[in-house]
């Protein structure tokens, strides 16, 4: 599992410099910068404070850090499945947040949808998910 690389992804969709996005989470750049380079694991605490910041659920923070090898062997093909759906919802959650929270407008109702295509099977994605 590596939560340092999701926050990272988090911060880079959120287009946000560690120093701000430290600042934000009441981090140093230091300490942020050891953990999304796996250098320092972030606490509960932490990764609570970053998810309240930003509006990001928990669960999909700790689902997007998973890796192939975090599941036997006899589940590898589910992960390869669900994974690149998770990521792709969890980037939707987020620049939803994002759009929301800088033009401080309502997200159109108009449904877009995305298609995630692994192993000739298809993970169709309702891109305009929010969550309040």
């Amino acid at each position: 599992m590596k939560l340092g690389v999701s926050i990272r992804a988090v911060r880079k969709q959120l287009d946000i410099v560690q120093v701000e996005f430290a600042k934000n989470c009441k981090l140093s750049q230091t300490e942020l910068s050891q953990i999304e380079n796996g250098i320092k694991h972030p606490s509960t605490k932490t990764v609570k404070r970053i998810c309240e910041r930003y509006g990001i659920p928990e669960n999909i923070l700790y689902l997007m850090s998973l890796e192939e090898c975090d599941f036997p062997s006899e589940k590898k093909i589910e992960f390869a499945f669900f994974h690149p759906c998770i990521k792709l919802l969890a980037f939707k959650i987020i620049e939803n947040k994002n759009k929301s929270h800088n033009k401080n407008n309502h997200l159109s109702s108009k449904k877009k949808i995305d298609v995630v295509k692994k192993n000739n099977i298809s993970c169709i994605v309702d891109s305009s998910v929010h969550c309040a």
